[in-house]
């Protein structure tokens, strides 16, 4: 095949591809206008498509009606807990992490109020005053260690109540060596 007739067959391969082919039909030319077949027919079709659209329709509300009932009872189990359990999912659980992060964590009453503290005063918890108690007992009860560990929490008590005056006492004695005092012997003064 000569150069010429290859240049010409590619250019109208190429030109067949680049233009799009348009059908004499549009999409309606597919749509019925009007049915076929006797009457007897058309209108026992037209019965069983409406039967359909009322049974679609049937199913579609009582599968609502049944998604509406289990919301409800949800929200009447949840409604029906203890205000401490409730709190402490509110505060807890959904606002900074899962409930999983302190179930297996056990401490006692002081314990868990020096927590909550922690997480009011360092994290910026939205605990407001009256609940850090309530939380705190809560927690104290469901999640509750050994004998040992609470009597350590209650001996370490007045080691964190003295602190900040053993610190502040501290510093007055490092600053007070701190000071540098020039003694002149007498008759020596300027």
């Amino acid at each position: 095949m000569s150069a010429g007739r290859r240049f010409a067959l590619g250019t109208t391969l190429a030109l067949l591809a680049a233009t799009s082919a348009h059908a004499e039909m549009d999409h309606r030319d597919y749509q019925a206008t009007e049915m076929t077949g006797p009457a007897a027919m058309r209108s026992e079709l037209q019965r069983r498509i409406e039967a359909e659209r009322i049974e679609a329709a049937r199913r579609a509300a009582e599968a609502q009606a049944a998604a509406e009932a289990a919301r409800h009872a949800h929200e009447a189990e949840l409604a029906a807990r203890p205000y401490p359990v409730r709190l402490a999912e509110a505060r807890c659980a959904t606002t900074c992490h899962g409930p999983e992060r302190f179930a297996d964590t056990r401490h006692g009453w002081l314990g868990w109020l020096l927590v909550i503290l922690r997480m009011r005063i360092l994290n910026g918890a939205l605990i407001e005053s009256g609940e850090i108690t309530v939380l705190a007992r809560h927690l104290a009860d469901t999640q509750a260690p050994g004998p040992w560990a609470v009597a350590l929490e209650y001996a370490m008590l007045p080691t964190l109540l003295a602190a900040p005056w053993l610190g502040w006492r501290g510093w007055r004695r490092w600053k007070k060596g701190k000071r540098v005092t020039v003694q002149v012997p007498p008759g020596k003064l300027p």
